[in-house]
């Protein structure tokens, strides 16, 4: 799993677009607004991406996914919103290793 921690702003989303086009991966948000925006962004970077998916449409029959591949755009709120969707969890902390390297431009 590839991590993009960098600043809001930087570029992450972006990079997430290109890579859903080229695996041919669907982008995972947490809501509609963000499934919305990322929509509108591939359409503005000519990119032909799968139909993302929000946290609303996780479980739904009517969302068939192809591949089991998928990335995920803000792992933190995705996450929790998981998590509160299922049961009553709230994260308070958590660690992350990742075996292809992590891009960190925080200074």
């Amino acid at each position: 799993m590839r991590i993009f921690n960098k600043e809001r702003g930087s570029g992450k989303s972006t990079r997430m677009l290109y890579a859903s086009e080229y695996m041919k991966a669907p982008i995972i948000c947490v809501t509609s607004v963000q499934k919305d925006s990322i929509k509108s962004r591939a359409k503005e970077l000519g990119l032909d991406i799968p139909e993302p998916i929000c946290i609303g449409d996780v479980g739904d029959a009517r969302t068939s996914l192809n591949t089991t591949d998928v990335l995920i755009d803000e792992i933190p709120l995705v996450l929790q919103r998981l998590l509160s969707r299922y049961g009553s969890y709230h994260i308070i902390g958590g660690t992350l290793t990742s075996d292809e390297g992590v891009e960190d431009d925080r200074s």
